[in-house]
């Protein structure tokens, strides 16, 4: 007689499971519920006729090295986080190279037999098995090995549950939290670490903040002579390094620093930066040595604080700003990692080129930052003259680029840009995207610049179409295409800079937080503007066409986000529309009568309301939708301060700047 007994599947785990395997078992029985079922998985240990038993930590090292030695001993050989996931007959083994692997190895088979993804933090992508469906697609001879492509991979900042499940499960092993932050005061940081602990990630605290650690209103009273000598004056405003040829303020500084790591135990990492645009000492005593020389000094003074309370706390030189350059004879500390920051790349080409329209611009200057050519020659110069002596990463912001604009899809040249990561030596890359819990938008290039750092094999473009395959379903052609009409549309969004009247200047006026071009008027920006109006007309149709083929309710909402983004979008391009016809007009009534002036200046004033108008729509339309994350200016500027005062309610995308009487700015 034929049983009708249905199979189960076991998960077994260490008797004493670490914390990082014990949310490996949580993150796999919840995967297993989720996608087949709540009678589908059993705690007990009983072995089923046609059932499964998961092995996970050590127990599945033990049975793999009793019944495949020479896999095992491959395993034993694998980088740290590296893997083996392997079946044998009734059982499946995940066998990691320690905890953390065998948490990769568990969010690796629940991605290719469960089928669940993680694109964004507000919800995995998990369709439903039936159990008959899972054991016959489960290959009988399943067998998986991986280790990390960059062993560092970190992403700044994700401090909330959604996004440290995000990151976890999608193969990040460190986070940051920056020392300005809320979250790094000892007590968020005691839980923000227990959090960390248990998913095995990596706790760094980084950011912009020395003068945290020789604060101006407790210290420049007293002691003025500790802080930065500018223009012949001692000055205590912000974005300026202490005087560090003054010992009382460097050992003040490093004693309060001292005090920090020793109440925030929590943090595996740390790295201090000088402030954004900083002004250094202009001192007789700090002049005799070059700003990259002092800060070179400062940070090996730093590391050597830190290291005498923690050895092995692995500490960061951050090359950036005012103090990118190499040293000119000081030398890191070979235990310090360089983490070179890029700022103002052109993301419509590779990372290694010699094609953006800035590549040569030897003029071309951004707040301190010199054009991508000279940035990357000095990258070089840091790769060749420490590369082999320090470890060497790179901060790249590609992230928030497409944050910061309505392109959803990864910029177009990431396999280029890791393999060629991968040749220079590089440890890894750090991540920045100012998330602010709005990442919908950014996150398929996150996401897709994760499984790169991870897996070397990986491609783009296989990630894309597996995104679209899983996200819209039957939808996914249509929505292929109109994301890439998006792309098309705006297609400078992918370019930070871009050469116009004979010089470089940033030309995204749909998503960037620069105010340069906010106030010029380039010749072909209607025609810009015109061909962003097309692009989104063609999307409206194509999210028409794909509605009805949608029936699920989850895709419908998926297509609800999207409908968001057009609409954001649209009125954005009349709003700046309007306002280059308000342009035109008092260009004319320069060189009319009195009368006509007039006339062309009642309808600046008409086309001003509406632009108000316009503008408070969307400073609406963002608010209700702010977890479906519009994009930059419509997330991080809605309420943030800004130099100690409130930012207007929507972020300033003027192209002429409209007066009060009393001539202060209306501030569109």
């Amino acid at each position: 007689m034929m049983s009708t007994t249905r199979p189960a599947i076991c998960v077994q785990i260490d008797r004493n499971p670490s914390p990082v395997l014990r949310f490996a078992a949580a993150e796999l029985r919840g995967a297993l519920k989720t996608a087949l079922g709540t009678s589908a998985t059993t705690r007990t240990g009983r072995h089923h006729e046609q059932g499964l038993i998961i092995r996970m930590g050590s127990s599945a090292c033990g049975q793999l090295a009793a019944v495949r030695p020479r896999l095992d001993a491959r395993r034993r050989e694998l980088a740290p986080e590296g893997f083996v996931l392997k079946r044998i007959g009734s059982e499946l083994l995940i066998a990691g190279r320690d905890d953390s692997g065998t948490l990769r190895g568990t969010h690796a088979f629940i991605e290719r037999c469960l089928g669940v993804r993680w694109y964004f933090p507000d919800q995995p992508i998990a369709p439903k098995l039936s159990i008959k469906r899972f054991f016959d697609d489960l290959p009988v001879q399943l067998q998986q090995i991986e280790e990390p492509n960059f062993p560092y991979r970190r992403f700044d900042p994700a401090t909330t549950d959604a996004w440290l499940n995000w990151a976890v499960r999608n193969r990040f092993n460190t986070i940051g939290v920056k020392t300005t932050d809320p979250n790094a005061t000892p007590p968020a940081l005691s839980r923000l670490g227990r959090q960390c602990r248990q998913r095995g990630l990596q706790l760094s605290a980084y950011g912009h903040a020395y003068q945290r650690f020789l604060l101006a209103n407790e210290y420049f009273g007293t002691h003025p002579e500790w802080f930065a000598l500018v223009d012949g004056q001692r000055t205590n405003r912000k974005r300026q390094v202490f005087c560090t040829s003054c010992e009382p303020a460097m050992s003040t500084f490093l004693d309060n620093l001292r005090r920090y790591i020793e109440e925030t135990p929590e943090i595996d990492r740390f790295e201090l930066w000088p402030e954004d645009g900083c002004i250094w000492c202009q001192c007789p005593q700090c002049s005799k040595t070059s700003k990259p020389d002092r800060y070179v000094n400062l940070v090996n003074a730093m590391a050597r604080t830190i290291w005498s309370l923690r050895p092995n706390m692995p500490c960061s030189l951050f090359a950036y700003g005012t103090h990118r350059q190499l040293p000119d004879a000081a030398i890191p500390d070979r235990n310090l990692q360089i983490m070179y920051c890029w700022w103002g790349r052109n993301y419509g080409v590779p990372f290694d080129h010699d094609d953006c329209a800035i590549h040569n611009d030897e003029t071309y200057n951004d707040a301190g930052h010199p054009a991508c050519c000279v940035q990357l020659q000095q990258f070089r110069d840091w790769v060749d003259r420490f590369g082999q002596t320090n470890d060497v990463v790179l901060y790249d912001q590609q992230p928030q680029q497409s944050i910061r604009s309505p392109s959803m899809l990864p910029i177009p040249h990431l396999d280029d840009d890791y393999r060629w990561f991968k040749s220079q030596g590089l440890s890894g890359l750090v991540l920045a995207a100012s998330v602010h819990d709005h990442g919908w938008v950014s996150g398929l290039n996150l996401y897709a610049s994760g499984r790169m750092l991870w897996d070397g094999s990986a491609k783009r473009g296989r990630i894309i179409d597996d995104f679209f395959d899983h996200y819209y379903r039957q939808a996914a052609r249509l929505m292929k295409q109109l994301y890439a009409q998006i792309d098309r549309g705006f297609p400078h969004n992918r370019r930070t800079y871009h050469a116009t009247l004979g010089k470089a200047r940033n030309f995204n006026l749909y998503g960037t937080w620069s105010a340069k071009p906010q106030r010029r008027y380039p010749a072909d920006l209607k025609a810009y503007n015109r061909r962003g109006h097309a692009a989104l007309n063609r999307c409206r149709r194509l999210l028409a066409r794909a509605r009805p083929t949608s029936l699920d309710r989850q895709i419908q909402v998926r297509l609800d986000k999207v409908e968001i983004i057009l609409e954001y979008l649209t009125g954005s391009c009349t709003s700046i529309a309007k306002q280059m016809e308000a342009a035109d007009q008092i260009e004319a009534a320069m060189h009319q009568d009195v009368r006509a002036a007039a006339a062309r200046l009642r309808q600046v004033e008409s086309l001003y309301r509406q632009v108000c108008q316009i503008e408070a729509g969307l400073a609406r339309l963002m608010q209700r939708h702010q977890g479906q994350g519009l994009f930059w200016d419509g997330n991080a500027w809605s309420t943030r301060v800004w130099q100690g005062q409130s930012r207007i309610k929507h972020f300033p995308r003027g192209i002429i700047r409209f007066t009060r009487a009393d001539g202060r700015p209306h501030g569109i």
